[in-house]
């Protein structure tokens, strides 16, 4: 039931439910009281299609609904996935990839450590690239960690989104980001741009969610949701290219790290 879910995992969602339940019942109807007449049962036994076709109509609607009720979120989606890709406009986003970068390279990390490895240090390159350093071997678990970076960013950004709407998600979510920079640059993040601009992005958050009156939190909450998702995806020519650039140098993207250590398969299957 919905009094049985805590108050800060509450969406906006479920406050226009509750806010319907209660309206309901001050009317002297329940929002859950569905009535049957006669007629109703008479026609039931030819009306399977109709109602297969009215439940598909519902679950249309709902889909809609939800698309129109997120439009804000899909229409930001695509401004940074074609914003991202033109090179003049790539810079407008520069802070929001800086932090994108520094989830990917913490991916890299997480997964090597996971795997076993030692996470010997990252960095965070003024160009927007990063690069985590792990002491390793070149077996299979390296599969692993070089697909963690494109795989885990869209799963962090998820993981935001899930709780946007949520009472304190938001704020709780920018306090936990700016704490986890801090933490890095502690253990980890040894060039000097990653950890100016690191410390920088974490204090940043950390102020905002302490201080920001509650729209604009979450309106910044909401781009970082979205930026970090899309973190692959908004770096087409870096995903598909044969090569990308790592603090002036080039080097092989990710994608074709994969390639190269499952023999038979392309960069483009990885990507």
């Amino acid at each position: 039931m919905m009094s049985d879910i805590p108050d800060w995992l509450k969406t906006d969602y479920d406050m226009e439910d509750e806010k319907a339940a209660a309206a309901a019942q001050e009317g002297g109807t329940s929002p859950h009281t569905v009535s049957t007449s006669q007629d109703d049962l008479e026609n039931a036994a030819g009306g399977t299609t109709a109602d297969g076709e009215e439940n598909s109509s519902r679950k249309y609607g709902g889909f809609c609904k939800a698309l129109l009720r997120e439009w804000k979120v899909v229409l930001l989606a695509l401004v940074i996935l074609i914003g991202m890709n033109i090179p003049v406009v790539r810079w407008a986003f520069y802070p929001f990839v800086i932090f994108a970068t520094w989830i990917h390279e913490m991916c890299h990390g997480f997964a090597g450590l996971f795997a076993g490895y030692d996470l010997q240090k990252l960095e965070v390159f003024v160009d927007t690239s990063g690069l985590a350093t792990l002491g390793i071997d070149d077996d299979e678990r390296w599969a692993f960690v070089a697909s963690a970076g494109y795989q885990g960013t869209p799963v962090v950004g998820f993981l935001l989104l899930i709780f946007r709407r949520t009472k304190r998600g938001p704020r709780l979510g920018l306090w936990i980001l700016g704490l986890l920079m801090l933490v890095s640059v502690a253990l980890w993040i040894r060039n000097l741009f990653g950890i100016i601009s690191v410390l920088i992005i974490g204090f940043f958050l950390l102020l905002c969610g302490w201080k920001l009156p509650s729209a604009w939190m979450r309106a910044l909450y909401t781009v970082v949701a979205v930026t970090t998702s899309m973190n692959a995806i908004a770096s087409v020519r870096a995903l598909y290219g044969p090569t990308q650039t790592i603090n002036g140098e080039d080097a092989i993207s990710d994608a074709h790290a994969m390639a190269e250590m499952i023999n038979g398969t392309s960069s483009w299957m990885w990507a």
